[in-house]
């Protein structure tokens, strides 16, 4: 029996190890693992029913397959308080099996791009090597960047992944590419610019000029998305480079908003570097399906 073992009533967690690698495997962001926690311990809490289980294998995929339609996110059923809830053996073999699931797998290669630069930027931290730009810089802001990256789900790291994926891609034919992600309420707006490298070009002078149209092209996009409270700029170059490097700008918008005389100064310099103009501009709705091919 697991759930309140302490007098003071408060919700204890316990994994055996098979089932914290199982966890760990299927829920491997912090977002998707904590959710997954906090959902568990409201149905435990609030349903005011008496719970049967067999393992928790069973309870996770009961939560993998049940999706509010509305958000997107996965929750756990609901069921009439003063119920005995029975959870038997199958549910996690069958969810297995499933076609669905298995597509569920290779949908996610993709989002694994942005896990590696959260990775890549964390490894610069660590040995000193790190240059990070930033615009109203404040303390601990390296790490900021690393938090708001890892906060995203799995599921959101798809579509990340695949801006990544498509933009070193697309700038491989020397182009210059550009993508703005931004959340559903318009309030995180992620920025990714890829600039080819030429090698007679010097580098210092490549990523001088790179880091100007980062900071162009995130100023545009404060301009463009009215309820963004932040934007996280990344930079890098085409696949094809034989120089790895990717810049960050943070900035923290806090409610702040432009001027006439700061709009009318961004919107220059806009028109001059060719960022953000009506006729090369389109958007779309990205809403990935957590199973692509369904659990029928």
């Amino acid at each position: 029996m697991v759930g309140w073992p302490l007098e003071n009533k408060r919700f204890v967690h316990v994994f055996d190890g098979d089932t914290i690698s199982l966890i760990l495997r299927e829920l491997d962001t912090l977002s998707d693992f904590v959710d997954y926690l906090n959902k568990k311990q409201d149905l435990f809490e609030k349903s005011g029913c008496e719970f049967l289980i067999t393992g928790e294998e069973e309870l996770l995929a009961a939560y993998l397959t049940n999706i509010d339609p509305k958000t997107n996110e996965h929750r756990f059923q609901s069921f009439p308080p003063d119920h005995l809830v029975y959870l038997g053996e199958g549910y996690w073999s069958k969810l297995e099996a499933n076609a669905g699931y298995r597509s569920r797998a290779e949908a996610n290669k993709i989002s694994y791009l942005w896990d590696d630069l959260i990775e890549y930027q964390a490894s610069h931290m660590i040995h000193g090597s790190s240059e990070l730009t930033t615009v109203a810089s404040t303390k601990g802001s390296e790490e900021h960047v690393l938090r708001v990256m890892a906060s995203e789900n799995r599921l959101k790291r798809r579509s990340l992944g695949e801006s990544v994926y498509s933009l070193r891609l697309k700038s491989n034919e020397k182009l210059r590419a550009t993508r703005c992600i931004a959340d559903s309420r318009g309030q995180r707006v992620y920025a990714m610019l890829a600039l080819p490298y030429l090698p007679e070009q010097p580098h210092d002078e490549y990523r001088d000029y790179r880091k100007y149209l980062l900071h162009v092209y995130c100023e545009g996009a404060a301009l463009q998305f009215s309820e963004a409270q932040e934007i996280l700029g990344i930079a890098f170059e085409h696949y094809d480079s034989d120089i790895a490097s990717v810049d960050f700008l943070y900035i923290r918008l806090n409610g702040v908003r432009f001027d006439p005389a700061n709009r009318a100064e961004i919107e220059a310099r806009l028109r001059e570097e060719g960022i953000w103009q009506p006729s090369a501009v389109s958007g779309r709705v990205i809403r990935d399906a957590e199973f692509p091919f369904g659990l029928g």
